[in-house]
């Protein structure tokens, strides 16, 4: 009886061992169980740090970008009211340039008449003089013939006044004109400058290999590469930074009156003579003819790195006397590329250039189909040529020519100098010399008499108008 008890406390101990073995095993899993929940809220408690430091510079760059944005917003109103300065001042210089022109273009109409009437008083005073000098050789023929004699110089003396007061008027117009010649260039320099200034921040793409840049008169101007002293072109560039505005203000000169029409400039070079006028809206537009590869590329994109790209129409071919094809001479400088036949020591390389007529160039260019208002031709001796293919054109009497006279360069194509002459004197009423505008416009009868002035070697621009 007494073992049988012992036995029984010893299985409820045993339970009651197992049962705290059981509950001491339930404790360590909550334990394992809690020390995990710790470590994924520690893990969790890290990711929220993060989180909110990510916010925190969010934030921040939010607070940077709208900062940026004001600033953008402030520099756009900025750029806004300075573009809108620009357009004013270029408004209030092309209104004076209008005024300018218009005055300008009352001395000139004032200088043709009293032109015109000192040619009938010197044909006048030639016919008293002729007529006084027979009664004077006859005065032993009668007392009366005596009588009209002294009446007859009376009368030149008279009229020998009237010249003479009229050259003075003469010399104050033309001095008035000078004045305003030189007031009509500084305009023309400033409206160029704005005109340019508006499109020379403009973004720009990549400059043809082998080229430089310069910002010439407010615009972009990209030329072929070449050592100071070999590329006149590229020496005006580097050394004046400036259009050639003697050019703009003869053209402006010679389209006074005129209504706008289409400027074909016939060796082009790198656009130096085709861009000013476009930009300051003296003509709709321009068709160059530029035989150089890469003069084309240069003008390409000067073009449209000031925005002209569809104002300004580039053909990379010559002009001449037929259609089809030709020998071109590349020189070191871009400014002396020339047909081949003259100068062939100078030329480096010839190649084979695509040519056109002028009176076939409505076929090639949708521009040129429009009025003609200029003719520039600058081709280094082959004017005599472009002036054979351009008979209808010429005919037409709607485009006045600036032509080249160079008769050096002319004989080395084998043509007669004396052709350009012809032409001028047959198709033309007035001409003025462009390297002597204070000249002023002459008759189409001087045009020989100025030619016979140019020193050997040298050359002129005549711009003859109908």
């Amino acid at each position: 009886m007494g073992a049988l008890g012992t036995t029984e406390q010893g299985e409820a101990t045993l339970a009651v061992i197992r049962r705290l073995l059981d509950e001491l095993e339930a404790t360590a899993l909550r334990a394992a169980t809690l020390e995990q929940s710790a470590l994924k809220a520690n893990v969790l408690s890290e990711r929220i740090r993060e989180q909110d430091a990510g916010i925190a510079r969010f934030g921040e760059k939010l607070t940077e970008a709208r900062n940026a944005l004001k600033k953008s917003e402030a520099r756009r109103e900025q750029q806004s009211e300075d573009l809108q300065e620009k357009e004013k001042a270029t408004a209030q210089l092309i209104q004076r340039l209008d005024e300018r022109i218009l005055l300008l273009n009352e001395k000139l109409a004032e200088e043709r008449l009293l032109n015109g009437r000192l040619s009938e008083l010197e044909r006048r005073f030639t016919s008293r003089e002729r007529e006084v000098e027979n009664l004077t050789g006859n005065h032993a023929k009668g007392a009366i013939h005596d009588e009209r004699s002294a009446e007859l110089k009376e009368q030149v003396r008279r009229q020998d006044a009237q010249i003479t007061a009229l050259l003075g008027k003469l010399k104050a117009r033309s001095a008035g004109s000078q004045n305003l010649n030189h007031a009509l260039l500084g305009i023309t320099g400033e409206l160029i400058n704005v005109a340019g200034a508006q499109t020379s921040s403009t973004q720009r793409k990549p400059l043809p290999r082998g080229t430089e840049m310069r910002d010439f008169g407010g615009l972009a101007v990209a030329f072929p590469e070449n050592e100071p002293g070999v590329d006149y072109i590229a020496d005006v560039i580097r050394k004046e930074a400036h259009f050639p505005l003697k050019s703009i203000q003869l053209l402006t000169l010679a389209l006074l009156g005129r209504p706008k029409g289409v400027m074909i400039d016939v060796g082009g070079n790198v656009g130096l003579t085709a861009m000013p006028p476009v930009k300051l809206g003296l003509v709709e537009k321009v068709v160059v003819l530029e035989p150089s590869p890469a003069n084309c590329d240069c003008l390409r994109w000067s073009l449209e790195a000031n925005g002209l790209g569809n104002l300004v129409e580039v053909h990379q071919m010559a002009a001449g006397d037929r259609n089809g094809s030709t020998s071109f001479a590349m020189t070191r400088s871009s400014s002396l590329h020339h047909l081949d036949g003259h100068h062939p020591d100078n030329a480096e390389s010839i190649c084979q250039v695509q040519m056109t007529t002028l009176d076939e160039l409505p076929s090639i260019s949708q521009a040129a189909q429009f009025p003609w208002s200029f003719v520039k031709i600058d081709t280094q001796g082959a004017e005599v040529k472009i002036l054979r293919g351009a008979r209808r054109v010429l005919e037409a009497r709607s485009a006045m020519f600036e032509i080249e006279f160079w008769p050096e360069g002319i004989r080395g194509l084998d043509d007669d100098p004396a052709e350009v002459l012809e032409v001028a004197e047959k198709y033309f009423r007035w001409v003025l010399d462009g390297k002597r505008p204070a000249l002023g416009l002459r008759p189409i009868s001087e045009i020989r008499e100025l030619a016979a002035q140019i020193e050997p070697g040298r050359h002129t621009d005549f711009i003859c108008i109908a």
